[in-house]
């Protein structure tokens, strides 16, 4: 198969979700239980599904040789499934309740379209069950969330005789205050509240992860840092204008990276990470615990002769992605405990999907272990790649590796670390931090350090040349300074090559 440009590779966190699905669908299918206790017109709810979901771009997965490649495209028309359960008693009801759900979770939603199941069971005159199923690949648990409130909105509308052609929402993140309004009355003990139970233990529970710079320094004897002042840069001024477009400091930041990045390596397609300590920084209701984003930059925004649409195009789809929530270019919330492999196991595991799945249900059922036991480096042998940065910054057979950028924002009131200078914020990696998630490929990792209205930034990474920094910092510099001032400077391609 020849990959067409609209079809993309997975990024490892969907790639992540992707092999876990394979392997157990009734943990990583998302499923989305709404008891409604009203007569309901079932036709005007199906045409408020569709008109909902429609309005969504979600991702439509293609398989080959093992590996799933994605592409985005618009919601198809989905057809309710409609199950009668009237003639049964409660405890009859619940039970073909579950074993209807199981048989659809052993259908393979991963390779037959449509991706999100939307159906109801009728449990009495008044009273349905509404639910949603949905892989992680195409939406994360807040995003349904704020589909499912849409759906429920757009009929209360409709069936009061109401157009409503734009869906008005408040702020994302109070849709349970509208979900308890009126139409809606939550199961006490669904599935879904013990996953948000669950979740939300998991994360408050968690340390924040980051960058070991003494562990690469272990297992890499040559390693350099470069450090730059971005001091003299309004900071304030930058994360203000990053909140017109509903963005974190931390997004925002990994948004102006991936940018400088891409400009500089002329490449798309590259994974951008961010990991950051949230607990103090965002409202609890937004996110707890240290979470990983991801941006999957698309190929339209390869030009490297016109990033002034570049920029435009990032910022509208942070736009989307965050505001909304409709993680509608693959911004995904995921939290991953990460397992050190021995390299023997790393390389033996993946010999073939077959193979993989036997082991790894093993490991699963004997160690006792839940979802986390799949670490990044076992992903990375089943990841059909991302393009990569200029080959000759990278050392020996780097091209055949991915690359993945690392953002990490850390504020000195957060870390403790008020005492120390900025000029020297590799002492909190050394003594502070600790993350074995890497495992040997190329890397780089962007640490801002921010104390009040000033920004420190510091560049690392394996294999990594001293130019290449210098050359990142550059430009990342020529791009804040565009974002912050609507500048529009156009370094040549041999200036960004040779720094």
């Amino acid at each position: 198969m020849t990959q067409a440009v609209n079809w993309l590779p997975l990024s490892e966190t969907q790639l992540d979700f992707w092999l876990l699905n394979r392997l157990s669908r009734e943990q990583y299918l998302l499923d989305f239980f709404v008891e409604i206790n009203q007569a309901m017109d079932v036709d005007m709810l199906e045409e408020c599904v569709n008109q909902v979901l429609c309005k969504h771009n979600v991702f439509w997965l293609r398989q080959h040789r093992f590996l799933p490649f994605q592409k985005l495209v618009a919601r198809c028309p989905v057809t309710l499934q409609k199950w009668d359960l009237t003639a049964y008693a409660q405890e009859e009801q619940q039970v073909r309740i579950s074993q209807q759900l199981e048989q659809i979770y052993d259908s393979d939603v991963i390779a037959n379209l449509p991706m999100v199941q939307v159906g109801f069971f009728r449990l009495a005159e008044q009273k349905y069950l509404l639910f949603l199923l949905v892989p992680h690949l195409c939406a994360d648990a807040t995003s349904m969330q704020i589909i499912t409130s849409e759906m429920l909105y757009l009929y209360r509308y409709r069936s009061a005789g109401m157009e409503m052609n734009e869906i008005q929402m408040d702020e994302p993140y109070q849709f349970e205050q509208h979900l308890e309004e009126e139409l809606l009355r939550k199961q006490q003990y669904d599935k879904y509240q013990q996953s948000v139970s669950y979740w939300t233990a998991l994360f408050a529970q968690a340390d924040p992860l980051w960058l070991s710079a003494k562990w690469l320094i272990e297992e890499h004897d040559d390693i350099t840092s470069f450090s730059g002042d971005l001091s003299y840069l309004d900071v304030n001024t930058i994360f203000a204008k990053l909140n017109e477009y509903g963005l974190t400091k931390y997004l925002g930041l990994v948004g102006l990276v991936s940018v400088a990045m891409h400009r500089l390596s002329g490449q798309s397609n590259f994974v951008v990470t961010a990991l950051f300590n949230t607990r103090t920084e965002l409202p609890k209701k937004r996110m707890v615990g240290p979470a990983y984003r991801e941006l999957y930059l698309l190929p339209e925004f390869s030009d490297d002769d016109k990033f002034t649409r570049t920029l435009a195009s990032v910022k509208e789809q942070f736009d989307k992605g965050m505001r909304h929530k409709h993680c509608e270019e693959a911004l995904t919330l995921y939290l991953i405990e990460q397992k050190k492999w021995p390299r023997l196991v790393r390389k033996l595991l993946p010999l073939c999907e077959w193979g993989f799945k036997l082991l790894t249900k093993t490991m699963l059922r004997n160690a006792r272990l839940s979802h986390k036991v799949l670490s990044y480096y076992l992903l990375y042998y089943l990841y059909p790649g991302c393009r990569n940065l200029v080959a000759s910054w990278f050392g020996k057979s780097s091209s055949h590796y991915p690359v993945e950028l690392e953002v990490n924002y850390i504020d000195e009131q957060d870390t403790g670390i008020t005492s120390s200078p900025l000029s020297h914020p590799h002492e909190y990696f050394e003594t502070k931090c600790a993350d074995d998630r890497f495992s040997g490929f190329p890397f780089i990792s962007v640490c801002f350090f921010g104390r009040g209205n000033q920004l420190t930034i510091k560049i690392d990474g394996n294999d990594l040349k001293h130019e290449l920094k210098q050359s990142l910092f550059d430009t990342l510099k020529t791009v804040m300074e565009e974002f912050l001032h609507g500048r529009n400077v156009q370094p040549t391609r041999n200036q960004i090559k040779n720094g």
